[in-house]
Parts: structure tokens; C-alpha cells; sequence
């Protein structure tokens, strides 16, 4: 579990994996030892629906030939566009033979190694007091915080107290780094969910020490360097240029759209360095000096309005039905509670894509497929959690205060 854990997160966001080679070699050699251990399982050990995963296929394929027709290169289309999906589907499907638990603390203990390695290289530079913490790495980019907060708040049960606490001052810290204003709406709201649900249902206890935590964190980073900066972005004193780029991006991938609504462009589509960073010029030029005149990008700060530039209506349906819809008919059982903190974490990372391009990442289609797998299999046979060995009884608590999970 923790070698899964090291694998995902480790790699860093500035050594795109698709652009080197010997970083891409470490995620298909993963890649490769779980397919090879999980066939011995079988992967139809949960259930999950085949439609949306079968139409999904046949839209990454299709968009093949209409990349082509549309001027991409093939090696573009495979190696900058096509390349995430299939990581997902790869691991979406073989997901299923693993147990849910094993999942969950896979994926927090992922967001644990990442929160080091951002530390590390945060501690390391000459920059240890600036204003936003993404000039020093771009790993803060790739959400594990908002996906660690999900998995302390709403599974805290499967993991030892000591960790659900380091977690959550980790992923909180994290969060106060990045100073995303996208991302503190999301665990704002995150929050609030989590503060209702559990006064609904008696536990005051909990939703106390999460919002007296959470305040004591919000009042001590509006107090920094970071969180000046982040007030006087939301209040127009800070000129945020790069909100330029985005309504540069939806205006060009919606023109894209009109020209082929179905089934898009295709994968791989270049996109002017112009758009994506316009308003801020020079360093469009930079660009221009270090990589040349017809250099371009293939990401876009949204991936609702990327999946219907590259895929159509066709594709975008099919990507998003598979990360929520598809849910199979077959009843496996499961000492999960439920399946809202899966819903709670796809929700925040699918959110915060909306404005950010890590959906183009493998790290962030690897994990979005994980967390997928665990909510397709939606009916399922509930088993007491004493049944279940992995699981410590010091572990059964299903909150910060001590309570049982409904059965």
C-alpha cells in the first residue's frame, strides 16, 4: 500500500510525466505489476457497470482520426492528450479488485507524501516566506489536500487516530499554502457539509473541533504574507491576470465546440500560448524565446469545456458518467458506511478543474479513477465492520468523536 502511496505522489508536477521518459516508465511499470497481481483476483470482484467505460473507449479512439483531420500530430494525440484517459480507464477497471478500504488508505497515505515532499521542497528554497508557495513548487497544483480532507473527514475510521490528525493538520496547512481561491471555497463548503451532517446526526462534538480547528487556521493564514495576498485578490487589490486566460480558454474551446459538437476536435488539439496566458505577455514571450513561435499547449483551466472542445458531447458524457454514474448491478458486499465521502472527493476535485489544468495530469486521473471504483459499485451488501480483519477496533470510529458508523 504504502509503495502504491510513494509511486502516486512522489513524481515531480514540473517533470511532466508525459514529456519524461523516465518518469512516464515509472507509471507504466505500476501500472503493469497491478494489472499483472490483480488478475489473479479477477476484476469483476465489484460490481460496476461496462456502458460508460465502453463508450469512453470508443471516444478516445475516434478522436484519433479526428485529431488527424484536424491537423494533430498522432504523437500529440497519443502523448499529450490520450495518454491520461487511458491511465484512468486502466485503473478505473482494475480498481475493482481491490477492497475498499485498501483504496482510501492508499489514497490518504499518497496525499501524506506529497504534503512531505511539498514541504521538503519549500523548506529547501530561498522562498520560504512567499506570497504564494506555487512559485516555489507546482506539485500544490494537484489537489491531494482537498482529497486528504475529504478522506479524514467522511472515512476517518479506517485510519489510526495519530494519522487522521497529522493528516488534517497537513492537508489544512497545504490548503493555506496554495492560497487557491477556488480551493477555499471547496473546503469551505466541504466543511460546512461535514459540520451539518454530524449535528444531524448528534455528533456536536465533532463538528465543534472541526470548525474551531478550521477557524484558529483561516484568522493565523490571514495574518501572512500569503493570506494579504489572497485578501487583496478577492477584493480587486491584487490584479489576478490569469482569470484573463480563462474566459480566453472557454471562448476558444467553445468556437472549437460549434465546429464539431458530437464528437469534437480530438484529443491533442493545440491551443495558443496567446489564449492560455492572456494578459500576461511577457511571459507569452519568454515562451516565445525559450521554445520558439509555434510552440503551444494542449491543456486547458477546465475540463468540462476541454472535454467538449476535444470529445464532443459525445465523449464528455461519457467521461463524466463513468466518473459518477456508473453504477453497477451487481451486489458486493462492503463495510463502507456509504458512499458519500467518494461523492464529497470526486466533487471537489472535478470543482477545483473547473479553474485548474490538473485533470491533464496521470496523477489526477489515476487518483479520480480510484475514487470512481469505489462509488460505481453503489449496491452492496453491507457487512458488520468486526467482519472485516484490516480493520483495527481502535480504528471504528466514524468521526473525531466516539461513535459508531450506522450500519
Amino acid at each position: 500500500m504504502m509503495t502504491g502511496a510513494t509511486i502516486l505522489s512522489l513524481p515531480l508536477v514540473e517533470i511532466t510525466p508525459l514529456e519524461n521518459p523516465y518518469v512516464f516508465a515509472v507509471f507504466v511499470v505500476f501500472t503493469g505489476l497491478m494489472i499483472v497481481f490483480n488478475l489473479k483476483d479477477g476484476v469483476t470482484k465489484k460490481g460496476g457497470g461496462i456502458f460508460f467505460p465502453a463508450l469512453l473507449s470508443a471516444s478516445i479512439l475516434f478522436s484519433l482520426p479526428v485529431a488527424y483531420l484536424n491537423g494533430t500530430d498522432p504523437m500529440d494525440w497519443f502523448m499529450r492528450g490520450a495518454v491520461p484517459f487511458l491511465f484512468f480507464l486502466i485503473f478505473y477497471i482494475f480498481a475493482f479488485a481491490k477492497d475498499d478500504v485498501f483504496i482510501i488508505r492508499m489514497l490518504f497515505y499518497a496525499g501524506l507524501v506529497w504534503a512531505a515532499k511539498v514541504l521538503v521542497l519549500v523548506a529547501i528554497s530561498d522562498t520560504l516566506f512567499a506570497q504564494r508557495y506555487t512559485t516555489v513548487t507546482k506539485d500544490l497544483l494537484v489537489p491531494f489536500n482537498l482529497l486528504g480532507l475529504a478522506i479524514v473527514l467522511y472515512y476517518p475510521q479506517y485510519l489510526p487516530k495519530l494519522m487522521r490528525w497529522l493528516g488534517l493538520l497537513a492537508f489544512v496547512l497545504m490548503t493555506l499554502m496554495a492560497g487557491y481561491r477556488s480551493q477555499f471555497g471547496i473546503v469551505f463548503l466541504m466543511v460546512m457539509i461535514y459540520v451539518f451532517r454530524d449535528l444531524s446526526r448528534g455528533r456536536a462534538f465533532a463538528a465543534a473541533s472541526v470548525l474551531t480547528i478550521g477557524s484558529a487556521a483561516v484568522f493565523y493564514f490571514l495574518s501572512t504574507p500569503t493570506g494579504e495576498y489572497f485578501i487583496g485578490r478577492l477584493t480587486g487589490g491584487v490584479e489576478a491576470t490569469a482569470d484573463w486566460g480563462r474566459y480566453a480558454e472557454i471562448r476558444f474551446a467553445l468556437d472549437k465546440f460549434l465546429m464539431s459538437p458530437v464528437f469534437g476536435v480530438g484529443l491533442g488539439t493545440p491551443i495558443p500560448t496567446g489564449v492560455t496566458f492572456a494578459g500576461r505577455e511577457a511571459y507569452v514571450q519568454g515562451l516565445v524565446t525559450r521554445y520558439g513561435a509555434g510552440y503551444n499547449v494542449t491543456y486547458m483551466h477546465n475540463i468540462v469545456m476541454y472535454c467538449l472542445m476535444n470529445l464532443g458531447l459525445f465523449g464528455t458524457f461519457a467521461y463524466f458518467g463513468t466518473v459518477f454514474l456508473n453504477w453497477g448491478r451487481k451486489r458486493v458486499q462492503s463495510v463502507l458506511p456509504d458512499r458519500f465521502g467518494a461523492i464529497i472527493a470526486l466533487a471537489s476535485l472535478v470543482g477545483f478543474n473547473l479553474v485548474a489544468a490538473t485533470f491533464t495530469l496521470i496523477h489526477w486521473q489515476v487518483i479520480v479513477a480510484l475514487l470512481s471504483a469505489l462509488l460505481a459499485a453503489r449496491f452492496r451488501v453491507r457487512v458488520p465492520i468486526s467482519s472485516d480483519p484490516s480493520i483495527k477496533k481502535r480504528d471504528h470510529r466514524n468521526s473525531f468523536a466516539v461513535s459508531r458508523p450506522m450500519l
